[in-house]
């Protein structure tokens, strides 16, 4: 099996090396892989070295990103595998997933707090002068592999992208290119890359065959993923969870993870959560053309909305955020920011 991967994507695959267990298989693999490193670490590209020079300490090589609304300094220090960006070349491109399951039942939606991952890819690849794709990955096989009903998955996966589509379109994020797991879960290299992480939590399977699939016939170099703060804990499920115990596996791969903030929300008894994801009847706004910011916001309770400032602060944040990348908003009122900013994503004017 992993003898296929190498001959498949030759370069590629070679430059990789996960942990190999014992065996003739794994020693042949190793030699293998030993032998295209070896070759490939003749070949410093004038880009590689150009990149190096720019980027020539850590703090430099996000970006001054620090100053990013919504940005998680510290998850990104601890846990981005920042030395092995200067190895990725400025054809590289970039990518985030967006889950469709919480632990109990299918996302109904998709709340506005998603465009901080659109926000900050689009940042980043200006940022890098890179010159390839950014990728939104719609994981829809993963959630029909915990359980959910396929049917319902379908339905509501139909309506993501149509809809990221879109909203890419009206706001100018040309190189943005919304793609679905099943069509991965087509080509045998991601089948064969899922077989290689047999054993393992189905969904951390999934995600880490993503991971290494984008890089490896993608030339992904950069993910966007979230975190809920504070020092890394085992336990912790966060998106550094899914990427520490995919660098674990796979140590030389040369992909670096960029962290934002975990989304908001208006539920006491949930007020963090990842960005893409909410539940039925939770206080969210959402990422829809039928959305009234302004209509929800004096919906809430104010003493609600007084109890969980973090996330009126969050959502001041998003719209920040969303003027750094795309255009102003004419307006110092929160409600009427988020509603331009949804008038924008679904190609309405701007009104005032």
């Amino acid at each position: 099996m992993h003898e296929r991967i190498v001959e498949a994507e030759g370069n590629n695959f070679g430059q990789i090396r996960p942990d190999i267990s014992s065996g003739a298989e794994g020693d042949a693999l190793a030699l293998e892989v030993a032998r295209l490193r070896a070759v490939e670490a003749t070949k410093v590209t004038t880009e590689s070295r150009v990149i190096r020079e720019q980027l020539s300490t850590e703090r430099e090589l996000i970006w001054q990103a620090d100053e990013l609304p919504l940005f998680d300094w510290k998850a990104t220090e601890q846990c981005g595998n920042w030395s092995r960006l200067a190895e990725s070349g400025m054809s590289r491109s970039i990518y985030f997933g967006i889950g469709l399951t919480g632990a109990k039942e299918l996302s109904p939606g998709l709340p506005i707090d998603v465009l901080s991952l659109m926000m900050t890819a689009e940042y980043a690849k200006r940022r890098l002068h890179w010159t390839g794709k950014v990728f939104i990955l719609l994981a829809d096989t993963h959630a029909i592999a915990v359980g959910r009903s396929e049917k319902e998955v379908q339905q509501r996966t139909i309506q993501m992208e149509n809809d990221l589509t879109e909203v890419c379109g009206n706001l100018g994020l040309n190189d943005f290119q919304v793609i679905k797991a099943s069509e991965l879960l087509m080509d045998e290299h991601y089948q064969e890359l899922l077989r290689y992480h047999a054993g393992e939590h189905t969904y951390d399977r999934y995600q880490w065959a993503d991971c290494a699939f984008l890089n490896l016939k993608k030339q992904v170099g950069l993910k966007i993923s979230w975190s809920l703060g504070g020092p890394f804990k085992p336990g912790v499920r966060d998106e550094r969870s899914f990427d520490i115990g995919f660098q674990e596996r796979w140590t030389h791969l040369p992909l670096s993870y960029l962290y934002l903030q975990s989304g908001r929300t208006f539920d006491p008894a949930c007020p963090r959560s990842a960005p893409y994801l909410m539940k039925k009847d939770q206080s969210r706004l959402m990422l829809t053309k039928e959305s009234n910011a302004i209509v929800f916001l004096n919906s809430l309770d104010p003493a609600l909305i007084q109890k969980m400032g973090g996330t009126t602060t969050y959502l001041w944040e998003l719209t920040k955020l969303f003027e750094r990348v795309i255009a102003p908003l004419p307006s110092e009122c929160l409600g009427e920011r988020l509603q331009g900013m949804l008038d924008l994503a679904f190609g309405r004017f701007l009104s005032g």
